[in-house]
């Protein structure tokens, strides 16, 4: 199992990025209800999106600009 963040589109590409940095171009017609940002899994030849994963992320994330920005 691999695990992605969709990074952002390019024509008829989704840009998928690794923990590591490291990106692939994958055709948008292979996840078409992926949106920036998205976590994808590929597992046994197929990705999919984690929906729980995106939005734990989001969540997260979401927490950590709160408190980076809180006044204190």
């Amino acid at each position: 199992m691999e695990k992605y963040i969709v990074d952002r589109f390019e024509e008829e590409y989704l840009v998928l990025e690794k923990e590591t940095g490291e990106t692939l171009d994958v055709l948008k017609k292979e996840i078409p209800d992926a949106k920036k940002d998205d976590v994808v899994i590929f597992e046994n030849g197929k990705y999919t999106v984690d929906r729980e994963e995106t939005e734990a992320r989001k969540k997260i994330i979401a927490e950590k600009l709160r408190k980076l920005f809180e006044k204190k």
